[in-house]
């Protein structure tokens, strides 16, 4: 009988070693349940723990192949009996408590049993594990390599633990146990559950010091999490995450604020970039500075939402400022509030109600404006209200370093082109163009619509989207010779009629 128990507990184990589907060790618990009287279930575990004792144990990180995997491994990832996996458990922490922790002998096994019951979501088994003296702070470093957890090493370092697998399934019951047994928490916790949008599970991460007295989250952390919350997409708009950040980060000063703002305009998450304008506003009020810095940041992307939560803000401030302040920097701040009108207005009415409290607080329209005024899909109505209120239709741009009718040439934007030419803009103001390839190129371009191209008077139907180019006559249109404007003159007045303002 002996032999033959002998025997069978080699097939058993030969058995075991071979499992490859929850099916088939569903099959063998069963069947060692009801074997545990003739077969010794206990020396079967015991025998599997020394087998492996004394075995060559293969890098188990990616996953399961045919190696041997210890049978407590097996039984935390396949099996659905919690009374079979805390025996299993029971036996092993008897006769080989370091297993728990992941040491099998002489060796390391590199899966860890506490992060397969986390992972699997075994929270009874994760107490019953601690109970048995299992460290609830162990760090893997082989488990990044594993395809579902890869991306994870970006923000979370180069190790995991139980906690982390904890907030990567969402389960609080699990994280609220390991914080309870004394998990650390740090700011690859709080980094992962921000970027995962989950509130509640950052919630109870962010009382974890209420729970834990050993921990004691600074603002570094928190510093950590709101970076990585600021520029996750996924995450936009969730503003609770942020809010429970914050709250528990009083001290978080402007700088990382602005930089929290940059941050998010960067990765594409306005409602986020929002959002930290009007914590820094209300933590610091709205000074000139913050103003200034933040209309920067929201210029420099083109941010509409950021630009619309600025704004009215912004005007307020400068048409109760002190007349003391300088005068440089109050210029300078209602260029950008006027820059500011013209990007985020959506039609005319819009720019014409700000232009009152813009003149107000001491900003003149000029050349600039209707400059940046081009970069709206239809400008011409801005530009009349801008010229109706005193810009210079002749001026030269600054910031752009050409006349605003230079722009529109080279812009190939015949409509601007008329209008300008309607309030004044002269040809003569051009110079001998940088622009005379373009005015050539507008020449068949115009308007986006088919043009008729008068050449030794055969009419010729070119349309805008042609590949190449209606070949023109030197006699009739020729950016070389000395009568330029004339030249110009004659082609607008060929392509606009007798009603051109030059004509």
């Amino acid at each position: 009988m002996a032999g033959i128990l002998d025997l069978s507990l080699e097939l058993l184990h030969m058995v075991a070693e071979h499992i490859r589907t929850p099916m088939e060790l569903a099959r063998l618990s069963r069947s060692c349940k009801g074997l545990q009287a003739a077969f010794s279930f206990d020396h079967w575990i015991l025998h599997d723990a020394r087998h492996h004792r004394t075995s060559v144990l293969p890098n188990h990180a990616v996953g399961f192949a045919s190696e041997q995997v210890p049978l407590l491994i097996r039984a935390l990832r396949w099996c659905v009996d919690d009374q079979v996996i805390k025996r299993v458990v029971d036996i092993y922490a008897k006769e080989f408590p370091a297993s728990l922790d992941g040491h099998w002998g002489r060796l390391r096994f590199n899966v860890f049993p506490l992060h397969q019951a986390c992972l699997y979501q075994h929270t009874g088994i994760v107490e019953h594990m601690l109970r048995k003296g299992c460290r609830v702070d162990i760090r893997d470093t082989g488990f990044a390599a594993t395809p579902h957890f890869a991306g994870l090493s970006t923000y979370c370092g180069d190790y995991f633990d139980a906690l982390l697998f904890s907030v990567a399934i969402r389960n609080l019951s699990m994280m609220l146990t390991l914080i309870k047994a004394g998990h650390p928490v740090s700011m690859f916790h709080l980094g992962h559950a921000s970027q995962m949008r989950a509130s509640h599970t950052l919630g109870v991460l962010l009382r974890a010091y209420r729970i834990n007295p050993d921990f004691d989250a600074g603002d570094s952390d928190f510093d950590y999490a709101l970076q990585y919350t600021s520029m996750d997409e996924d995450s936009d708009g969730n503003e609770r995450i942020i809010n429970q950040l914050l709250k528990e980060a009083p001290n978080i000063g402007a700088e990382s604020l602005l930089s929290y703002v940059d941050s998010a305009v960067t990765g594409n998450c306005p409602r986020n970039a929002v959002h930290f304008f009007h914590h820094l506003i209300q933590r610091n009020g709205p000074t000139l500075q913050i103003c200034q810095k933040t209309l920067s940041i929201a210029l420099r992307s083109g941010c509409e939402w950021l630009i619309r939560a600025i704004h009215p803000r912004f005007t307020n401030f400068l048409i109760t400022a002190n007349a003391d302040d300088c005068e440089t920097r109050r210029v300078r701040a209602c260029a950008w509030l006027l820059r500011i009108a013209l990007i985020s207005a959506k039609n005319t009415a819009t720019v014409i109600q700000h232009l009152p409290y813009l003149l107000e607080a001491g900003c003149i329209p000029g050349p600039d404006h209707l400059c940046m005024a081009l970069d709206i899909p239809d400008p011409s109505p801005y530009i009349d209200v801008l010229v109706e209120h005193g810009a210079d239709v002749n001026g030269h741009s600054a910031r752009y370093g050409m006349r605003p009718l230079a722009r529109a040439i080279k812009d190939f934007n015949g409509r601007v082109v008329f209008r300008l030419l309607y309030h004044g803009a002269e040809l003569e103001t051009l110079g001998k163009l940088k622009v005379q390839a373009s005015l050539l190129r507008w020449y068949w371009c115009t308007f986006g619509n088919p043009l008729w191209v008068r050449n030794k008077g055969v009419a010729d139907f070119v349309k805008k989207d042609e590949q190449e180019p209606p070949m023109i006559d030197r006699r009739t249109f020729d950016c070389s010779r000395t009568n330029l404007y004339e030249q110009l003159r004659n082609m607008f007045d060929m392509l606009l009629g007798p009603i051109h303002p030059l004509s």
